[in-house]
């Protein structure tokens, strides 16, 4: 992002009221986690991170875990 990382955008976010927070879920999608962002990313409005390779399962277990459903077949 031109402006501010996704940490830094999650700071902001934040400050936003609460019900808006409550209306969206944040999963961020990295190339690579370096410790201290995973300590800083705990208190931070993500629901959690996903690390690339991006795959459909990868995918499929966010929908699962955050809307308790899995994504439809391919084709059907």
């Amino acid at each position: 992002m031109p402006l501010m990382d996704g940490l830094e955008l999650l700071e902001a976010y934040r400050l936003l009221p609460l019900a808006w927070q409550q209306a969206v879920v944040i999963v961020m999608l990295t190339t690579f986690v370096h410790p201290r962002d995973l300590v800083r990313l705990q208190n931070l409005p993500a629901a959690g991170f996903l690390s690339k390779p991006f795959t459909q399962e990868k995918v499929a277990q966010v929908l699962v875990d955050h809307f308790g459903q899995a994504p439809p077949a391919a084709g059907g």
